[in-house]
């Protein structure tokens, strides 16, 4: 037996493997939803195809397995899923048909969502320990712009069964014993702690606005009678007293300023985009944005080429704008980025309309602690 051509047979094999499961997983029904460049290409072309050497290209992951393209025509061959255009072909398609009917609503029914995860998990590590509750069709892991995982993920399985039983079989998390644990959630209820959690900022940065959004015309309406005197007697005050007046008049208008500087840094920032490629929504521009930043609310009318995205920090609003690489691929390679400031921003909150908050919802306690295998979640 010749020992080394076994080892790189094996070796190959394991590879064609490798390669076959991430191909597939890009055309899968759960990735395409959500993959925009790759949809573009599909649609692109009359049948379907994709060029696999602008996939190679493209896919960091699928580079990192290989960049040999025979091995990956190989590997294609073996699928069910994908075929090429020919036996020798340079391009690839999804052969199963879409299934469009699905709405997001029943997506949302069988993923859920898990926070305190391992700060070196991975989307393969996270999908071979969830994977014990039943097939998984897509895992989420956000990360910040500098890749470094956010500390959260979504895992999108087949069936809504698994993705419920995985809820009770997984979460570790206890508020008073456990607090640190693995918590997981279904999607429907993260989605209601999100909406809760934006509207407890809304409403105390209404609060701080209200309290000090006309600072000077706050202290003239509690000092009325005494203004009212020096206007009066402004004719038979002496000169000396008229420069004090006047040092004090500026030195009002300096704190009001500053606090209206204060009430600037509390609001909402904003960061506008512009040179958005045609044929987006609403919809896929949040998703976009919202896989690796916490998004407050987005302005934009579907098919348009700007849009206004809010964020709570200006940090947010920074790290946003030096992630514009990041988008570009999917909102199109000419886009700008920037975050609203100066007179700007002001005209533009000025010329906004308050947005009413959605009504209350109540929020169901987490699930109790049971104890996970394999994996640590500590």
């Amino acid at each position: 037996m010749d020992l080394n051509s076994s080892e790189e047979g094996g070796t190959r094999d394991q590879m064609k493997e490798a390669i076959r499961n991430q191909v597939e997983f890009y055309f899968s029904e759960s990735n395409l939803r959500k993959d925009r460049w790759l949809n573009k290409k599909t649609n692109e072309d009359p049948e379907g195809y994709v060029s696999l050497s602008e996939m190679v290209e493209s896919f960091h992951k699928l580079r990192s397995i290989s960049v040999d393209l025979e091995l990956i025509k190989e590997a294609v061959l073996e699928s069910q899923l994908v075929s090429l255009n020919s036996p020798q072909g340079d391009k690839i398609k999804r052969t199963i048909p879409l299934n469009l009917s699905e709405d997001q609503c029943s997506i949302d029914n069988r993923t859920i969502y898990v926070e305190h995860i391992p700060v070196d998990s991975t989307h393969e590590s996270l999908k071979e320990y969830f994977e014990e509750g039943g097939r998984i069709a897509y895992v989420s892991l956000p990360k910040f712009p500098s890749r470094e995982i956010k500390g959260y993920a979504f895992i999108e399985y087949e069936n809504e069964l698994d993705a419920k039983n995985s809820i009770s079989r997984f979460n570790l998390w206890d508020l008073e014993k456990a607090p640190n644990q693995l918590r997981v959630l279904s999607k429907e209820q993260w989605l209601k702690y999100k909406s809760e959690y934006r509207r407890f900022l809304n409403n105390n940065r209404v609060k701080f606005n209200i309290q000090y959004k006309h600072p000077q015309q706050h202290k003239e309406s509690n000092n009325t009678q005494q203004s009212n005197k020096q206007r009066n007697d402004k004719t038979k005050t002496k000169p000396n007293q008229k420069e004090n007046e006047g040092k004090k008049e500026q030195k009002e208008n300096n704190n009001a300023k500053k606090k209206e500087k204060e009430v600037n840094n509390e609001r909402e920032k904003i960061v506008r985009i512009m040179g958005i490629k045609e044929g987006f929504t609403r919809k896929m521009l949040r998703e976009i944005i919202e896989d690796q930043f916490p998004v407050s609310k987005i302005f934009f009318k579907d098919s348009s080429s700007q849009a206004e995205i809010y964020v709570n920090l200006p940090k947010e609003a920074e790290d946003l704008v030096n992630a514009r690489d990041n988008y570009a691929a999917q909102l199109g390679e000419s886009i700008k980025m920037y975050v609203l400031q100066g007179e700007e921003e002001n005209i533009y909150f000025s010329n906004r309309k308050p947005v009413a908050h959605p009504r209350n919802e109540t929020i169901s306690s987490a699930p109790t602690a049971k104890k996970a295998k394999h994996m640590s979640f500590e």
